[in-house]
């Protein structure tokens, strides 16, 4: 089943990673794992262990491309994320 609320949640990190306005090559780099991450728990099944990685991977990259000054706002949005997905695995 398609979890659209979880992917509504996700939404704010996707912007967030938008407005870095990175050149298209790198853009898709993040669009990879974002692609990804949004795999794991569209269905609404997800790893925690799985998303910790893709989630690691995504800010290593903001590190290694230049835009860590902006890695506040994107650890601060996959932190509201991850405690929404926290909330909905236990209803």
């Amino acid at each position: 089943m398609y979890d659209e609320e979880a992917v509504k949640a996700f939404q704010p990190v996707e912007r967030i990673v938008q407005a870095f306005n990175l050149p298209l090559i790198l853009q898709r780099k993040f669009t990879g794992i974002l692609n990804a991450m949004e795999m794991q728990f569209e269905d609404g099944r997800w790893d925690e262990r799985v998303l910790d990685a893709l989630q690691s991977a995504l800010l290593s990259l903001t590190d290694a491309v230049g835009v860590s000054h902006q890695r506040r706002d994107l650890e601060q949005a996959l932190q509201r994320f991850r405690a929404h997905l926290r909330q909905r695995r236990s209803l």
